[in-house]
């Protein structure tokens, strides 16, 4: 009870700041942050668009990429044993794309990205696009993207950052980078060491204590950049070596077992940007090699499974941008896609070739405040014929401090290796899925600089109609997929924050609610219990607020995420009962030697819920870490 009324109480202070007009000469600043336009950021009008602040990476600089969105947005994160996957607005976890500088990471085997494998420390831009975005970059980005970069600064100067953490269950992580400018040239470098035994205790289903096993993770990797400014050009490159091994604990309905996996992937990209007269051309190129091992060993040789599955993408991207009319930017190219795999599990080699061609016009239109985006693209896939995917969306302001938005888009998304070659399971008549997006907002904020108080309020409803939706679905004794289903994604989603700023004082409070109804619109006969059903583990709520107070050195913060049920049964007869996870942190940060030390304490899980994401896989109990970051300026 206690609780919930503190959480209403922090929940309602987001709207203190639409009706304050005070201002104070003198305010507390973060430090400033270079930004680079990008596609992302241009052709991304009507659309919901979300950046991970930089106090908000710097509080999770130990932890994945996962932890970072399940503390700091509303949308649906599903984590367990090592594994962390995302649902933006009711889709599923392989309809959202993850992009590190431009290009897809997803896996051509699977489609989705484990979240638990990206470390936070690597990248400082992280923005999160919400709704379809076929048109920028493809297939795949039916429910949302995630864009990864380390954006140069070529005037920052020289420096270093080292981190230490010990945490509960035997946690250790070791994470750093270094960073050289010299106004021509950048480079920097990230490194990770983690290792977690992971051993926590939990409940049977017969209600005894017993400790975990079998539930060691451990990851090490770097991420190289470098970067070189002629006079009207820019050449860059980087380079992400990334190893993770996760044991895989059975379930609660499980005899133990010994599985575990291996994930390596080498990722590469290198650019040239070319400034020409009120122009510009860029080329980049990837090169991405992942390597899935999984292994279950059995005291019967025949029962072991041993299941190795290696892919290769390489992509080449040419675009060319260019203002032909005034307060307009206009970009076309196009984007070439190898992918290659091998598996025991297909039939030999496997090869897929793509071609997407682009062009993008917006138009701003200052007299009132408004912009227009019109987004073209065709895509050609091997093997497939899929749709022609243009977009339109409009924002800007309706009367003073109250701002629209609309957008309007198709999207698609080719299967996958594993949806099309599995040996005696794949399915190689497969179609493409293909959806249409609509969202629509609202934004009323008061942010002028110079104000004691800051407010922010978003509304945005959402709907996605995905047909050729593709299930796997039982087969005799075994499951094969079918584009089965046309699902219904819709809801509403509501965003808040309140920044209160004195001298030495900074107080934010954000806060967000997601309300995601997702069902199959298509039965498949009179026993189909799917039927107008909510799709399993897609919870209809999802609340989060989180609370920063900032004191010239010292930072508290308080996270709290809430998580309704969510059904494991497509009849919604059985389901997860809801959970509320609150996190509480407190560093502060000292001069030593003319440099910046670091000391952090925070617990997980503070109110020691009991709760399970996964049905059978039960979640660890209150845990804490500790860390000493020692930066170097």
């Amino acid at each position: 009870m206690i609780k919930g009324l503190l959480l209403i109480g922090l929940f309602a202070l987001n709207f203190i700041g639409f009706s304050q007009q005070v201002k104070n000469d003198s305010i507390y600043e973060l430090e400033a942050v270079e930004i680079t336009s990008s596609r992302i950021e241009t052709f991304s009008s009507g659309q919901k668009l979300i950046k991970i602040d930089s106090l908000a990476t710097s509080l999770h600089q130990a932890e994945n990429l996962g932890q970072l969105l399940t503390k700091n947005t509303s949308v649906q994160i599903r984590s367990y044993s090592g594994i962390s996957s995302i649902s933006f607005r009711g889709t599923a976890s392989h309809h959202t794309g993850v992009f590190w500088n431009g290009f897809a990471v997803n896996p051509s085997n699977i489609g989705m990205v484990n979240l638990a494998t990206i470390p936070t420390g690597y990248f400082n831009d992280v923005k999160l696009l919400y709704g379809g975005a076929s048109s920028l970059y493809g297939s795949g980005n039916i429910g949302g993207s995630i864009h990864l970069g380390s954006k140069p600064n070529f005037n920052s100067g020289n420096k270093g950052r080292i981190a230490f953490t010990l945490g509960s269950f035997s946690e250790y992580d070791v994470n750093g980078n270094a960073s050289f400018a010299s106004g021509d040239w950048y480079s920097n470098t990230s490194l990770l060491l983690k290792s977690a035994i992971n051993d926590f205790t939990y409940k049977t289903l017969k209600g005894e204590t017993e400790q975990m096993q079998n539930n060691k993770t451990e990851q090490y990797g770097i991420l190289q950049d470098v970067y070189h400014k002629f006079k009207s050009a820019t050449l860059g490159g980087s380079f992400w070596y990334q190893n993770n091994y996760q044991e895989i604990p059975s379930s609660l309905t499980e005899n133990p077992n010994d599985a575990n996996q291996k994930d390596e992937s080498f990722r590469t990209v290198v650019s040239w940007e070319q400034f020409l007269n009120e122009a510009k051309l860029s080329v980049k190129a990837s090169f991405f090699h992942d390597d899935l091992h999984y292994l279950d060993p059995s005291e019967i040789s025949s029962n072991t499974i041993d299941s190795r599955i290696k892919t290769n993408k390489s992509s080449v991207e040419s675009v060319f941008s260019k203002s032909f009319v005034k307060n307009s930017d206009f970009k076309t190219g196009a984007i070439f896609i190898y992918d290659q795999g091998n598996s025991d599990n297909w039939s030999g080699d496997v090869l897929r070739r793509q071609l997407g061609i682009f062009a993008y016009w917006v138009q701003r239109i200052p007299s009132i405040d408004w912009s227009v985006d019109i987004k073209l693209r065709q895509d050609f896939t091997e093997g497939y014929k899929v749709p022609f995917t243009p977009a339109i969306g409009a924002e800007g302001k309706i009367y003073r401090n109250l701002f629209g938005k609309l957008s309007i888009s198709r999207n698609f998304r080719i299967p996958t290796f594993n949806d099309l070659f599995w040996l005696g399971l794949g399915n190689e008549d497969l179609q493409a899925e293909n959806s249409w997006n609509e969202e629509a907002g609202i934004l009323y904020k008061n942010d002028e600089t110079g104000r004691i108080v800051k407010g922010r309020l978003e509304l945005t409803a959402f709907s996605s109609q995905v047909d050729n939706w593709i299930l796997w679905v039982p087969n005799g004794l075994n499951f094969r997929p079918e584009n089965i289903q046309k699902v219904w994604a819709r809801g509403l989603e509501v965003e808040a924050s309140t920044d209160v700023s004195f001298t030495n004082i900074l107080l934010t409070i954000t806060s967000g609610y997601t309300y995601s109804k997702s069902t199959n619109e298509v039965s498949q006969g009179d026993y189909d219990d799917s039927y107008k059903k909510q799709l399993i583990y897609m919870p209809e709520h999802r609340f989060l607020i989180n609370t920063t107070f900032k004191y010239r050195k010292i930072v508290f913060s308080y996270n709290h995420n809430f998580t309704g049920p969510q059904y494991v049964s497509s009849d919604n007869l059985e389901s997860l009962p809801a959970y509320g996870i609150g996190n509480v942190s407190c560093l502060n940060t000292f001069t030593v030697w003319k440099q910046q030390l670091t000391l952090q304490l925070e617990s997980l899980n503070i109110w020691n819920v009991d709760y399970q994401t996964n049905r059978f896989y039960p979640m660890p109990g209150r845990s804490f870490k500790f860390s000493i970051v020692f930066s170097i300026n």
